[in-house]
């Protein structure tokens, strides 16, 4: 585990950022379906419910899942995103 934290640390993550960006990267794919539901979405990332999802999503990107999700079907949700698959403009998941 003390090798996992470290090289986690050489690339300047820590293990809940780790989580959060995978997170954010299945939400982001996900959201893009939209026979999938905002609670199946957040049952799936492991939240134990809809509005702890939303809060977290919110912190990562500055918007609602609701209103990525129109974004995303509209074909714009991808400019949220950097090359890296980070939210733009608005802090990394995780912190």
């Amino acid at each position: 585990m003390r090798t996992f934290q470290r090289r986690l640390e050489q690339e300047g993550l820590t293990y809940q950022r780790l989580v959060d960006q995978v997170r954010f990267q299945a939400a982001a794919e996900l959201l893009g379906n939209r026979s999938v539901k905002m609670i199946e979405i957040a049952l799936e990332l492991g939240y134990s419910d809809a509005a702890h999802f939303t809060r977290a999503f919110r912190r990562w990107t500055g918007v609602e899942p609701s209103e990525f999700r129109r974004l995303c079907l509209k074909g714009s949700g991808t400019a949220f995103l950097t090359d890296s698959g980070h939210a733009e403009g608005h802090q990394d998941p995780g912190h």
